[in-house]
């Protein structure tokens, strides 16, 4: 290890000339060059000080007794100016509006009404203290609010601002069964007196493709191939949720419903220049229609709905999984089995009824008696149960007495059946035994 202050020299005018202020080098043990530092010092003592105590501090680092410089120069600003520096790294990797504002208002509303002011002050019991008294919040939204503050101090760590997320061992609110919002995709028959209506061709539009509402609006004949082979919609990345480009085919009535509105449009010109329905557009077309907004199970009939009833279509059409998850579009197949498929509207009824015959030889009308029949020839199987197992016990208890009696060795004197005298062999006791079992196999 070396340390030493100098000051720089230069040449000037053919004169070595030394700098005013000193600097410092120094390497430490397992450096492999030198470290220079400027001291902006004129004064040796003051700047070999200073030296001393950057060379310490980095020792100290080093050996994991303090945090890097960055992590303590992180601890010290503000958590508000992090959030700035946060949603401009947002804008710039080109996240949505409506995300990033919500991720700003979020995370300022958490840093106001939970007290925090620097990193140091984010804790789970203060998060946790927060979100029990906002009980008025949906389950959903608090596990919303949690999800902002966790990619702000994620993102934190990533920069090396802090040393690890504090909250991220805070678990999310149980949102199963404890729904204030959730939709239902719409029957065949209310679909038909949806498309009725005047913007009805809009609707049509989006349960048969699946298109989201900003989709929609954003569309452009352009992106509108009709004259292919196999018509389909083109989603720009910019414009689609996942930011991904994707190709949707259209269907047969579909595709003619566009090309009677395509006219002479330009490419650039959106297929809903205007008249995209609003939230409250779209319940008053809801009742002109006479769906109700709302079911008797609370269920809600929302625009973003008719992706729900595209999605359950298909399901009910017999489409495989895999095709489905491709045309909604979704990363994991559950969202779109569970999260956009209405299991009350899919066949189950005509499921069952394809189940297979399994009692061929007597007519439906005959089955209605078979329980009783069932049950008096249960009760007659269990007397004759009843018998075997009494018969097959005192079968196994002359056994026994009959083994008993077999199991001694006699020795004696008999004559031969040629007629002549002499000793009978004696037959060992388990080889009688044998004999006995194998000619009675019940006794077994």
């Amino acid at each position: 290890m070396k340390q030493y202050v100098y000051r720089p020299r230069r040449v000037v005018d053919g004169k070595s000339r030394a700098g005013r202020f000193y600097r410092g080098r120094y390497r430490l043990d397992g450096d492999e060059r030198d470290t220079n530092v400027p001291l902006r010092t004129t004064d040796k003592r003051v700047a070999e000080k200073k030296l001393a105590a950057i060379v310490a501090e980095v020792e100290r680092e080093r050996y994991g007794l303090i945090p890097p410089a960055a992590i303590r120069d992180g601890a010290a600003r503000p958590l508000l100016d992090h959030l700035a520096d946060f949603v401009a790294d947002l804008r710039a990797r080109g996240r949505s509006r409506g995300y990033v504002s919500k991720v700003d208002q979020r995370v300022q509303r958490l840093c106001r009404e939970c007290g925090w002011a620097t990193i140091s002050q984010v804790t789970p019991d203060s998060f946790r203290a927060w979100r029990g008294k906002c009980a008025s919040l949906s389950p959903k939204t608090q596990n919303e609010y949690l999800a902002a503050a966790v990619s702000l101090l994620n993102w934190l760590q990533e920069q090396e601002r802090c040393e690890r997320n504090p909250l991220a061992g805070v678990r999310r609110v149980e949102q199963r069964g404890r729904k204030t919002f959730e939709r239902r995709a719409f029957t065949v028959d209310e679909l038909a007196r949806l498309v009725a209506g005047p913007r009805g061709w809009i609707y049509l539009l989006a349960a048969k493709t699946g298109l989201r509402r900003n989709e929609i609006a954003t569309l452009t004949w352009g992106d509108v191939q009709l004259d292919e082979p196999q018509p389909f919609v083109a989603v720009r990345a910019e414009n689609a949720k996942n930011r991904r480009a994707e190709s949707i085919p259209l269907d047969a009535e579909v595709a003619a419903l566009l090309r009677g509105r395509r006219g002479d449009a330009r490419p650039r010109q959106r297929v809903v220049a205007k008249g995209m329905p609003k939230p409250e557009t779209f319940r008053a077309d809801l009742a002109a229609a006479g769906i109700p907004y709302r079911d008797e199970f609370g269920r809600v009939a929302h625009f973003h709905g008719l992706r729900m009833t595209y999605a359950t279509l298909l399901a009910r059409e017999g489409i495989g999984e895999r095709v489905r998850q491709e045309l909604m579009r979704h990363r994991d197949p559950r969202q779109t089995n569970q999260t956009y498929t209405d299991a009350s509207l899919l066949p189950k009824a005509e499921a069952v009824a394809k189940l297979p015959r399994i009692i061929r030889d007597a007519p439906l009308d005959a089955l209605e008696s078979a329980p009783a029949a069932v049950a008096s020839e249960q009760t007659a199987s269990g007397a004759v149960t009843k018998r075997q197992s009494g018969t097959k016990r005192k079968s196994l208890e002359r056994c026994r007495v009959r083994r008993d009696e077999s199991c001694g060795v006699t020795t004696r004197h008999e004559p031969r059946e040629s007629g002549g005298g002499g000793n009978r062999t004696p037959v060992p006791k388990h080889f009688r035994l044998s004999l006995y079992v194998r000619s009675h196999p019940i006794c077994v």
